[in-house]
């Protein structure tokens, strides 16, 4: 959604009022470094002899920064002792101060040297803080032209988030010209003036993707608000029944009735006497969604569950939200619905179209299809093949999703290249950002494409990523092969830990950056924790990397036997839930997917098992090699903290019947790697009564075993706190009382500090007290 001029007046004055603090800190830490122009200079010199092997961000955006500041270097110091002098004087003293682009361009520039370990950054990455920087800059620019540009409610929060914890960072001496608080108070007023939808009968809170800002769709926009809404100052002119927005696939059908409907609801906040429309529906039957992300530099072709899956599933849906039993008798307030590629229900688009015939003339239809649909007004979306359309579509792209490329008179090619398409215009930009000399490439490879069908087209251009992919796994040193067979043959979204054991990979996390690269370049597709291959790879792939006959029968034979081993496991785990120890660990430990699960119930009963050691007749070598087996497989698919925990338990029984010195540094690291997963990986288990046990057992084992009193008292108090918290007063709690007590006297013999007596002495009366319950 994007913001009510109301809300832009709020966002306006958070931008600026901060702007004088971020310029005054700037200002202040490098006239501390350059006190003259002469002093710049040689910084700026030796930012530019160090720039191939040391700046923070290596890009042609970056070195292209350090040339233009070199050469106008006496300007810019005359502009940052401007702001220098006016933060000192803590007041206006003339016009002359930096721009926000240049403050934002000297911390990128001097980063490495002067800024990384500055109060600014705190708590931030470094290419985290350098990316909301920028963007708050472009917000900035955006706001000093009212009117001009539209901004996102998700955009404003990410701005105000940046500079909530950057009003953290910075001393209050800095916001001379607005106060600390009275920007919160702004960002406070922003929150409750943003996120009002002005309809009664909505549902766009569920659509399944985001608004994206698209580029270069104003005619068509314009058109569709046309025929929607009627020609501004044109009384009589007449609105749609209906409007289809065709074309075909990849050309953005979906993305322009998103802005359409983003648009319309600013314009329903900002002037509501002008709109008389009480309703606004959302329908998509649509299977995939192309979208594109800013932290891949990809556009990413995702299957998507739909949210029609029929006619009569639409109509339920679209009475329900209207509160009527037929269409026909919703004839008050006006209303907007929207079909979203109807041409995956092409048995069924009669039925379409006789309800929107039989339907009141207050409800107007938005339909995208790829195909010319009988509607009353069509837009027929096209591509850019035009030249100057598509050289201006390119420029706004790498402006919009700032990419590091400058413009070049040879991507005309490029535009006549790829007819226009607006799939093949993204995804060569893509490449052309990951490597600026693949220009060429790209382009003899769109010279051979000889059909326009866009799955063709689409099954191309896999066929020039696939390569690269192949490589980057080969690199990897993994078969990509057998890797991508097996996903293929898997025939269902695969998790990693699966993947793993079937092709054999020990480095699990390698794996993972493996499937996300894949991911990335469009080959795989990722729901969750699971991954499959998309579509058209799946065609390719099969084709390409098939396997002969023998090695094809025995990788079947594999998944086929790993799948019916993991579903017999959980059967097995499910039917031994009736032991309440194992119930309970699995409630509290609440493994997040079915490897967890059964790594936790495979390491469970390894405890009966290493209780045998030092008994009559029993090889103690056998024993503690298999546990160590059973934890090294686990280990390798999992870091759920259970698995550590029950090692440390493990082999405390090991080192109680066998004593060797590694195993104090097993147990030892292994409470230590259970407790920081939970604290940080898993927090949703530190409020359980079993993260109180992992607590005071650890405590416990301190105490024993290393006589550290103090580590002991130190994790005991948590784990007793934990207890109160959730108000457990069972065994667990009492031992941990009893051995926080003994901790604290340990520590009064040891010290004779008062204070650890007045400890122990509470914990006594606290005892005693929950003994008389």
């Amino acid at each position: 959604m994007y913001l009510s001029v109301k809300s832009c007046h709020y966002l306006d004055g958070i931008v600026k009022d901060f702007e004088v603090a971020l310029r005054s800190f700037i200002a202040l830490k490098l006239k501390s470094v350059f006190s003259d122009e002469e002093q710049f200079r040689v910084g700026l010199q030796n930012i530019d002899d160090s720039i191939s092997s040391s700046s923070v961000l290596l890009t042609n955006k970056f070195k292209s920064q350090v040339k233009s500041t070199k050469k106008d270097y006496k300007e810019h110091f005359k502009a940052l002792d401007a702001s220098y002098k006016c933060y000192q004087a803590k007041e206006i003293i003339n016009n002359d101060t930096l721009l926000l682009s240049k403050v934002i361009s000297y911390v990128e520039l001097f980063f490495d040297p002067h800024f990384k370990e500055s109060d600014l950054v705190k708590g931030f990455e470094t290419l985290e803080f350098l990316y909301f920087a920028h963007k708050y800059q472009k917000t900035r620019n955006i706001l000093s032209h009212p009117g001009s540009w539209k901004i996102t409610i998700e955009n404003a929060k990410e701005i105000t988030k940046f500079v909530e914890r950057s009003i953290k960072n910075l001393d209050e001496k800095y916001f001379w010209y607005a106060p600390q608080n009275d920007i919160i108070k702004q960002i406070e007023n922003l929150y409750s003036s943003i996120g009002h939808i002005p309809f009664k009968y909505c549902n766009i809170n569920s659509i399944p993707f985001k608004h994206k800002k698209i580029v270069c769709r104003e005619k068509e926009l314009g058109k569709l608000n046309e025929y929607i809404f009627g020609k501004e100052n044109q009384q009589y002119f007449r609105t749609a029944r209906s409007v289809a927005i065709c074309g075909y696939g990849g050309l953005g059908k979906t993305a322009l009735t998103l802005e359409f409907i983003n648009t319309f609801i600013k314009s329903c906040q900002d002037h509501p006497d002008n709109f008389n429309y009480e309703g606004l529906l959302f329908f998509t039957a649509k299977e995939e969604s192309l979208s594109y992300s800013k932290q891949s530099d990809e556009l990413l072709i995702n299957p998507m569950k739909k949210q029609i899956n029929s006619f009569d599933d639409f109509k339920t849906k679209l009475l329900e939200f209207l509160s009527v039993s037929q269409i026909e008798d919703f004839n008050s307030e006006k209303c907007i619905v929207i079909i979203d590629n109807l041409e995956t229900l092409p048995t069924e688009k009669q039925l379409f179209f006789d309800l929107i015939r039989n339907s009141p003339e207050n409800i107007q239809y938005i339909i995208t299809s790829r195909e010319i649909e009988r509607c009353d007004d069509i837009i027929e979306l096209k591509g850019f093949e035009n030249l100057e359309q598509g050289e201006e579509f390119i420029k706004q792209y790498i402006d919009e999703y700032e990419l590091d490329i400058v413009y070049k008179n040879k991507y005309n090619d490029l535009i006549d290249a790829s007819k226009g398409n607006t799939l093949i215009l993204v995804l060569s930009l893509i490449r052309l950002n990951e490597n600026p000399d693949s220009l060429e490439t790209i382009l003899n490879e769109l010279q051979a494409t000889t059909t326009k069908n866009i799955s063709s087209v689409a099954n191309f251009m896999y066929k020039n990523t696939f390569d690269i992919a192949i490589k980057k796994i080969e690199n990897y040193g993994f078969n990509y092969k057998e890797l991508l067979t097996i996903i293929s043959a898997y025939n269902e979204p695969i998790d990693l830990h699966s993947l793993a054991r079937l092709s054999k990979i020990k480095n699990v996390s390698e794996l993972e950056k493996v499937c996300e690269y894949l991911t990335n370049k469009l080959i795989l597709s990722r729901q969750g924790d699971y991954y499959e291959l998309n579509d058209f790879a799946n065609r390719f792939i099969l084709v390409k990397v098939i396997p002969n006959k023998l090695e094809a029968y025995r990788l079947y034979d594999s998944i086929s036997r790993y799948k019916f081993d993991k579903k017999k496991k959980l059967r097995a785990l499910e039917e031994k839930r009736d032991n309440p120890n194992l119930d309970r660990i699995m409630k509290d430990w609440s493994p997040r997917n079915n490897i967890e699960k059964l790594a936790i119930a495979d390491v469970f009963r390894l405890y009966p098992l290493a209780r045998r050691i030092g008994g009559y007749n029993v090889d103690n070598a056998e024993i503690i090699d298999k546990i160590e087996r059973v934890f090294e497989e686990n280990e390798q698919y999992t870091s759920h903290p259970y698995i550590k925990f029950q090692k440390a338990l493990i082999y405390q029984i090991i080192l109680s019947k066998k004593f060797r010195a590694e195993y104090l540094n097993i147990v030892t690291s292994c409470y230590e790697e259970a407790i920081f997963s939970v604290k940080f990986e898993y927090s949703y288990i530190a409020k359980t009564e079993s993260f109180g046990v992992v607590l005071s057992y650890y405590g416990n084992f301190l105490s024993k075993q290393f006589e550290d009193f103090s580590g002991s008292v130190r994790y005991l108090e948590e784990a007793v706190e934990i207890f109160e918290k959730i108000n457990v007063r069972n065994q667990n709690y009492e031992k941990a009382l009893n051995q926080l007590e003994s901790s604290y006297h340990k520590l009064f013999c040891k010290t004779r500090d008062s204070e650890y007596k007045y400890q122990r002495d509470k914990i006594k009366k606290k005892k005693s007290g929950h003994n008389k319950l």
